[in-house]
């Protein structure tokens, strides 16, 4: 429902309104960002440890095919 604007008082009203309106959004705004910066920092550090443990496994690997190839031929 808007409301008539009459008077230059009205108007000054109206636009400080629209500004803490604005205001608002904004911030509520950044603070989506920073929540999203956060967690994709947290993501971030968790690929870091996937990539060392898949590091880690494909080494595991490697050792076991080669003993495991040395088994066999002794065998």
């Amino acid at each position: 429902m808007s409301t008539q604007l009459k008077t230059p008082n009205d108007y000054i009203v109206k636009s400080i309104d629209m500004n803490i309106s604005n205001q608002k959004m904004i911030t509520d705004l950044v603070s989506v960002v920073k929540k999203q910066d956060e967690n994709m920092k947290l993501m971030a550090v968790k690929i870091l440890e996937l990539e060392k443990t898949v590091n880690s496994h494909k080494k595991i690997m490697a050792r076991f095919q080669m003993t495991e190839g040395k088994d066999v031929k002794s065998s």
